[in-house]
């Protein structure tokens, strides 16, 4: 849990990961592809569609980014094709993909979140 962050676009800022409690407004996500700290460019594509989805469902869009010094541009790049909400880990942890160590984080953010709905390339 410490290794994750959350961007909220509203503040423009990353605030404390918090889970929760109570009342839920379930989002649409998308799972943003990074290699060696750069987000790729289907993740741009995967949001403009789950945008369409997310006003179409009335609910917020945010996607989860996992890598290792990823930059700040992409995020806010992120943010400017509509993610709400970012759910971001970037740790040396993540440097190299692995499919397992990526796999558990995204269960326990799965868990503890409820997305309605993920897309991912």
């Amino acid at each position: 849990m410490q290794r994750m962050k959350i961007w909220n676009r509203q503040s423009m800022n990353f605030l404390p990961f918090l889970i929760k409690r109570g009342c839920r407004m379930y989002e649409v996500w998308t799972i943003s592809e990074v290699h060696n700290g750069v987000v790729k460019d289907v993740s741009y594509e995967l949001l403009g569609r789950a945008k369409t989805l997310s006003e179409t469902l009335a609910v917020p869009l945010a996607t989860v980014v996992v890598g290792s010094s990823i930059q700040q541009e992409d995020l806010q790049k992120l943010a400017w094709y509509g993610a709400d909400r970012i759910y971001l880990a970037d740790d040396l942890y993540y440097a190299s993909f692995v499919c397992e160590r990526n796999a558990a984080l995204l269960e326990m953010l799965i868990k503890e979140e409820q997305p309605q709905i993920i897309l991912c390339a």
